[in-house]
């Protein structure tokens, strides 16, 4: 049964803007979990992430969390702030379909929101 789609409020909106990391879960191709942390940028609707230029122990391509979309998209995102404070924690849950978008419109779209 599909998830009903929850409103985003303004002040979730504005931590989803202002959030720099988020933890990727996703699933492998026999269904083990899998979670990695990764930088985003999110432009009300749509959730980014690049594969970047770092060093990296595989080629890009065949990174896990890259492998993983392909075999399954279905994906979570966890969105959250830490605080010893308690009273102030917060965090947001995302799920939804990863898509690779190696080259297009929505690539340039990413980049174009891309924190300085």
């Amino acid at each position: 049964m599909p998830r009903k789609q929850q409103p985003i409020s303004d002040a979730i909106q504005a931590k989803l803007e202002d959030a720099r990391v988020t933890r990727l879960a996703s699933l492998d191709a026999e269904l083990g979990p899998h979670s990695v942390p990764i930088c985003f940028v999110y432009d009300g609707k749509v959730f980014y992430t690049a594969v970047d230029r770092k060093p990296k122990r595989v080629v890009p391509e065949r990174l896990a969390r890259l492998r993983h979309i392909r075999a399954v998209p279905q994906v979570a995102l966890l969105i959250d702030e830490y605080r010893e404070d308690w009273r102030r924690l917060w965090y947001v849950l995302v799920r939804g379909r990863a898509k690779l978008i190696p080259n297009s419109a929505q690539k340039e779209r990413a980049e174009a929101i891309r924190r300085p």
